[in-house]
């Protein structure tokens, strides 16, 4: 069996990387077009809407925002991320002596 030089292992083993990127990158790239294609026809059929609506924010009151990912619904209530922000800057104004 023959040794293969530095340069040539080295080769090799950056094409093979090469490949398992692009494979990788085309496995994830037919994943999200089938699971686009599918939203896709699934509302077509149920609400005759042409959309793909994987993932969908809307607000509902000025306090909530319903964030509705493949008809997951969770209500998210921004009252409390505007307090925790609000004293997220007033702890960084104190800090730095403002």
């Amino acid at each position: 069996m023959l040794k293969m030089s530095r340069v040539e292992s080295f080769k090799r083993a950056r094409r093979y990387r090469a490949k398992c990127i692009m494979t990788l990158v085309l496995f994830f790239t037919l994943v999200f077009a089938g699971v686009c294609l599918s939203d896709y026809s699934v509302n077509m059929i149920m609400k005759n809407q042409s959309k793909i609506e994987i993932i969908k924010l809307e607000k509902k009151d000025d306090s909530y925002i319903m964030v509705d990912f493949m008809n997951l619904k969770l209500y998210l209530n921004t009252l409390y991320v505007k307090e925790d922000i609000e004293r997220l800057k007033a702890g960084i104004q104190s800090f730095l002596g403002k």
